[in-house]
Order: structure tokens, then C-alpha cells, then sequence
């Protein structure tokens, strides 16, 4: 699947964006039905910040709540738009949290966004900006892998990674996930008695 359903494969696991939960949120529980996303500022620092989504039922009742928390060196886009980052995650939890319709197809808490956040923090490097086309491409790529028939095609697309236009932190993302599959499907070809 691509980046288009809302629906980002990362580590051979189905994560949904929180577009695609809002999305799927709006359609089911339009403005006019009375029920609503509220997000509020928990705690602000100079360098970091929790945020709580609440999202709230047509008697002002909170049916379900996300928390999230980010600073602001938390990559290169979170020195610009760290409060904004942080309200999504706290917005697509929330939304997890509502009902499991809206967690994607292997019924995930954390969200697509969420996950690309965590693996670049865990890298240690700051990420290159990738914007929308990129974040297409590197979804794109990450569908290949983890669709590859064969451990060949599979050698092929990771020798591929290195030449693609993505930040630094989304080729070592697309490798973590390319070795281990690599040798899941070397592993089962092995085993195979023709």
C-alpha cells in the first residue's frame, strides 16, 4: 500500500497516518454531529512540550484521550513545527484510542507519523527535510521490501536504498528493515526441499 490510503508499512507492520484517522474520523462523526477533537497544552518547557487530545461526544463527554510528547531538537522538522508535530501524535492516539477502526489494518496504537518520529530519534542524527514526495517514495520502497518474493529481489532493492533521494534517517530506516527480511526469506528458500 502506498502513502495515498493512508496505510505506511514500517518494519513489516501496517501503521495508519493520523490524516487517514481524521479523515476516517470526520466521515464517521461529521461537525454537524456534535462530536470534536479537542487538543490542550499539558506542559510547555523552553525545549519540549505534552499535549492532550480528548476527543469529545455530542454531551461534551471525553469518550477517549492521547497524550504525546516531543521536544524541540527532537529531529530537524520538530525546530519548526514541534508543537504541531506533537499535537498530531496526541491527535492520533486519541483517535486509537476512540475505536479500533481508525488503528489501521494491524490495529496500532502509535500512527505511521509516530513510528518515522521515533526511528529518526533513535538514530541519533538530526534528519534531512523530506516533505510529501519523498515520504510517498520512501513508503513506496518500504511496500517493495516488504512485499519481495524472493531474497534475489530482495538484494536488489537494498542495494538500491543508498541511491534513492531520501534524508540519511530514512535510508537507514528502509535498511533496518531490509536486512532482517533478507534473512527471513533466506532463512524459508533454505528450508525449502526442491
Amino acid at each position: 500500500m502506498s502513502r495515498k490510503d493512508g496505510i505506511v508499512r514500517i518494519h513489516g507492520k501496517a501503521y495508519s497516518t493520523v490524516a487517514r484517522r481524521v479523515a476516517l474520523f470526520r466521515k464517521r462523526f461529521p461537525p454537524e454531529s456534535g462530536w470534536s477533537i479537542r487538543t490542550v497544552i499539558e506542559e510547555m518547557g523552553s525545549d519540549f512540550i505534552v499535549m492532550r487530545s480528548d476527543i469529545v461526544n455530542p454531551d461534551d463527554r471525553i469518550i477517549a484521550t492521547g497524550y504525546a510528547r516531543d521536544g524541540k531538537t527532537d529531529s530537524n522538522r520538530h525546530k519548526t513545527s514541534w508543537v504541531e508535530i506533537t499535537e498530531t501524535s496526541a491527535v492520533g492516539r486519541a483517535l486509537a484510542f476512540l475505536d479500533e477502526e481508525f488503528m489501521g489494518d494491524e490495529l496500532q496504537i502509535a500512527s505511521a507519523d509516530e513510528v518515522r518520529n521515533a526511528i529518526e530519534s533513535e538514530s541519533g542524527q538530526q534528519p534531512e527535510e523530506q516533505g510529501p514526495e519523498k515520504d510517498q517514495m520512501f513508503a513506496e520502497y518500504m511496500e517493495k521490501i516488504n512485499t519481495a518474493p524472493n531474497s534475489a529481489e530482495l538484494a536488489e532493492l537494498g542495494k538500491g536504498i543508498d541511491k534513492l533521494p531520501l534524508a540519511a534517517t530514512a535510508k537507514q530506516a528502509l535498511h533496518k528493515v531490509c536486512g532482517p527480511r533478507f534473512k527471513e526469506l533466506k532463512d524459508v528458500e533454505s528450508n525449502v526441499p526442491f
